[in-house]
């Protein structure tokens, strides 16, 4: 949260939904279905449990979906650590046990190749299921992307989240440097001369644990063009040139303007460091930024500036990294349009915008909420603008976008931390890794 910092204003009290104002939510309520017809019908509903306030507050809100409805929620919450597995056993075992669970971006490929997806575009484009003010083009168009599968969509965002550069305005002052690090020369020129005053130039994560480093290292080397994994024949593109060159900057910025111990860094070790005013720069999710400005647990509130590197010359898109977690509809529903009904309820305009004044909801999915002035109030405005633009320019198939990602990731990983610690170039550590991915694919059956 950022209640409490000076630099930021609040909103209190209750969002009265009906008389919002900019267009941004329609006056004629409900967009369901009028007559009810799904009244009396139960849908089981599999969401994250509470502890995270973007669901906390989704499944706190049920009731008003069932008033407004007839239909009968039966929610079965899951803790964080255990949804994945969870919804993956139950998708598997195609029994129908629920009509909505929660998929994240990076498991679409795997669970609609399996079969255990039902697509959403007969509900998207029937208004007789959506009627054209639910607003459909108002989902940022890289968000819906990254829940689409062989040009079919299969689930409606409820998160969506990017990366972004955070920096101390304080150190930076100290230092003499003059405005943000918005060039990639910059990035390297400020870590050097941060580190000469005695502070860390750059953290991120580094740890080959859980694949952690993979995510650390793609949002440097997406800036330098490596913007896919694979070309459209599916051969990696890991010995690219720009793979290669933004590679060698990871590991060099890191390694010559991190702390000590860096190749073990995970993202708590970051956002402490960052939190403690050790850290001059950070490159992470931007989510990170209610921690940040949180004056209970950070020492720099309103001291961290935002902003994205620009990217080499000629690079214009998939720059950023993008997961989702989604609602989505199991093959195996019992009553799949009840379940649109409670997606669609979820994720229109006027529920998200309720969830973000909350001072708790940043990574809401709707263009008309992210701009919207109530959001730049409600959240540091410099960190909105940012992370908009990020959004737009973002990617989900960091990570390659396979079945086989987890495999090839693991490949990676091993990799970049030999990088990282000098055992090899990037040049020589990315040509390995380019092989042993394409004998993976191979295996596969991707090549004839």
């Amino acid at each position: 949260m950022f209640k409490g910092s000076k630099i930021f204003k609040w909103c209190r009290g209750v969002v009265i939904v009906g008389i919002l104002v900019g267009g941004l939510v329609s006056a004629q309520l409900p967009l369901y279905a009028k007559e009810m017809p799904y009244a009396g019908q139960k849908i089981t509903v599999m969401l994250p449990s509470r502890k995270a306030p973007w669901w906390g507050l989704l499944a706190d809100a049920v009731p008003e979906f069932e008033k407004k409805t007839g239909i009968k929620v039966s929610l079965d919450l899951i803790p964080d650590v255990m949804i994945r597995d969870k919804t993956s056993v139950a998708l598997a075992a195609r029994a129908g046990q629920y009509d909505v669970v929660p998929v994240f971006s990076f498991d679409l490929a795997k669970f609609v190749k399996a079969g255990w997806l039902r697509p959403l575009d007969p509900y998207i484009n029937d208004p007789k299921f959506t009627p054209a003010e639910w607003g459909f083009g108002d989902f940022i168009p890289a968000l819906i992307r990254s829940q689409s599968y062989e040009n079919r969509i299969y689930g409606i965002p409820h998160t969506g989240g990017t990366n972004l550069l955070y920096y101390n305005k304080e150190i930076f002052e100290k230092a003499g440097i003059k405005g943000p690090p918005n060039t990639l020369r910059k990035v390297e020129e400020y870590a050097k001369k941060v580190t000469a005053l005695g502070y860390v130039g750059m953290v991120g994560r580094t740890t080959r644990k859980g694949r952690a480093n993979v995510y650390g290292w793609v949002m440097w080397a997406k800036l330098f063009g490596f913007t896919r994994w694979y070309d459209e024949n599916m051969m990696p593109l890991l010995d690219s040139p720009a793979c290669i060159e933004g590679t060698d900057f990871w590991a060099r910025v890191l390694r010559n303007y991190g702390p000590k111990g860096i190749a073990n860094y995970m993202w708590p070790e970051c956002l402490k460091d960052m939190q403690q005013g050790r850290v001059a720069m950070w490159m992470d999710g931007a989510d990170f930024c209610a921690s940040l400005e949180d004056p209970k647990q950070s020492e720099v509130v309103g001291k961290i500036g935002y902003t994205l590197p620009e990217p080499k010359e000629g690079v214009t898109d998939n720059y950023t990294t993008l997961y989702t977690q989604a609602l989505n509809i199991p093959n195996d529903a019992k009553h799949p349009e009840a379940a649109w009904e409670f997606i669609k309820w979820a994720e229109s305009k006027e529920a998200q915008y309720k969830r973000a004044t909350s001072g708790k909801v940043l990574n809401v999915t709707r263009e008309s909420v992210l701009s919207s002035p109530m959001f730049r109030e409600t959240y540091p405005s410099e960190w909105a603008k940012i992370n908009l633009v990020a959004l737009k320019v973002s990617e989900s198939k960091y990570r390659g976008g396979l079945p086989e990602d987890t495999e090839t990731n693991e490949v990676v990983a091993r990799i970049l931390s030999e990088i990282l610690v000098g055992e090899k170039t990037a040049e020589e550590g990315m040509k390995e890794a380019n092989r042993e991915v394409y004998d993976i694919l191979k295996k596969a059956g991707y090549y004839k």
